[in-house]
């Protein structure tokens, strides 16, 4: 329903004091670059987080990740009393190895979710270089 919403977009994780991640994306919307930032603070589970300073509380989990190639991020958050769970495939090459793309659809139907809740940007004339969003 929002396909028309996503867009590829570049993150950026910063580590600074205390552990914590600063998280940065950019992305293009049109002739504009839209941009937004916030800061992951450690839980106590490893690889679990919240998000710093927002309305309502966000956990986020890094369910797995290499280091190098991928990581695959759940986010959950309550919004206006319902549950809200998106699943992020970040990868550092624009090609998706298959094994991580199979990871990736795998959790997707564990957490209960069909496939039609997979949505792709569309990369079609669309590179980190041509748009208007410079980090």
């Amino acid at each position: 329903m929002d396909r028309f919403l996503l867009n590829p977009f570049i993150a950026m994780f910063e580590q600074n004091g205390n552990s914590r991640l600063k998280v940065s994306y950019a992305m293009t919307r049109g002739h504009h670059c839209v941009t937004w930032s916030y800061v992951l603070v450690p839980a106590a589970r490893p690889g679990s987080f919240w998000v710093d300073r927002r309305e309502e509380p966000e956990e986020v989990q890094v369910y797995d990740t290499d280091y190098s190639v991928f990581a695959l991020m759940l986010f959950r958050r309550q919004s206006g009393g319902q549950s809200v769970l998106r699943v992020n495939l970040l990868c550092r090459m624009w090609m998706i190895q298959t094994q991580v793309l199979d990871k990736f659809v795998c959790l997707v139907r564990a957490l209960g979710l069909s496939d039609n809740n997979i949505v792709f940007p569309d990369l079609t004339d669309w590179s980190p270089h041509l748009g208007t969003c410079r980090r």
